[in-house]
């Protein structure tokens, strides 16, 4: 655990300008939490909390997809709302769906964003269009970068297989690489991993529903389907220059 900054003062009053036409009620109950996180959570005295890590820091043009891996369904609460999305997504089918992309190239000054629900939409047929766009600079598609993706998963697929205990219920995976580099400089494996493996970033994130137990002897078969399907893709798409990609 990370202590507590000293800059963070265990004291400190929360101070709140009053919006127009806000409540007085619910100015106060705002200014209780706020107060509540300084004086509580923030105290000196409490060393324990999490520490969040920015994955696009020193990149200058960030460019991220979201996965969200598996299709099985955590939340009983939610079962009928869940198994809808699973079940009318690629997450039945390819236990992946896309949940957002963002692609940025300040070269040929080209940005691309899209949400979930256009994620759900895109049909198994569909899908190597669908993550063309995010390897899509404006004029050509980055294979050398593609197959440092495929390096980099590779490498989870086989860090997960030993993860036997576990289940990742609901985690995603999220794909980042800088977009002000150009795809010619990937072409050199030694090259790439030596001064650009900052620049390429493969992450499991939102391990909030995940579980683990002595009683669970399997892996995740389910996570690790849908990463060995998602390599599948992007070898496809390495090796078809054919394939254009979804720029609606």
């Amino acid at each position: 655990m990370t202590e507590v900054p000293e800059a963070v003062e265990g004291n400190a009053e929360a101070q709140t300008e009053p919006a127009q036409g806000t409540p007085s009620s619910t100015l106060q109950s705002k200014n209780e939490w706020v107060k509540n996180l300084f004086q509580t959570r923030f105290n000196e005295n409490n060393n324990c909390f999490l520490q969040i890590r920015d994955l696009t820091t020193d990149i200058a043009a960030p460019c991220m997809l979201d996965l969200k891996m598996g299709s099985v369904a955590y939340n009983a609460e939610k079962l009928s709302h869940q198994a809808s999305k699973l079940g009318n997504s690629t997450s039945s089918t390819l236990k992946f769906r896309v949940c957002g992309l963002q692609v940025k190239n300040p070269q040929t000054e080209t940005e691309y964003f899209r949400d979930k629900y256009w994620g759900r939409k895109i049909q198994t047929d569909a899908m190597v269009s669908a993550l063309d766009l995010f390897f899509y600079d404006g004029k050509k598609i980055r294979r050398n970068l593609i197959k440092q993706f495929i390096k980099y998963l590779g490498e989870l697929h086989d860090a997960v297989a030993t993860c036997s205990g576990f289940r990742f219920y609901s985690v995603s995976l999220l794909l980042v690489y800088d977009g002000s580099i150009d795809d010619a400089e990937f072409a050199d494996e030694k090259y790439a991993q030596e001064f650009l493996k900052d620049k390429i970033k493969v992450d499991l994130i939102d391990f909030a529903k995940s579980i683990c137990g002595s009683d669970i002897k399997e892996t995740d078969q389910d996570l690790l389907e849908g990463v060995e399907n998602l390599i599948k893709t992007l070898n496809y798409i390495q090796e078809n220059t054919d394939v254009l990609p979804c720029l609606v």
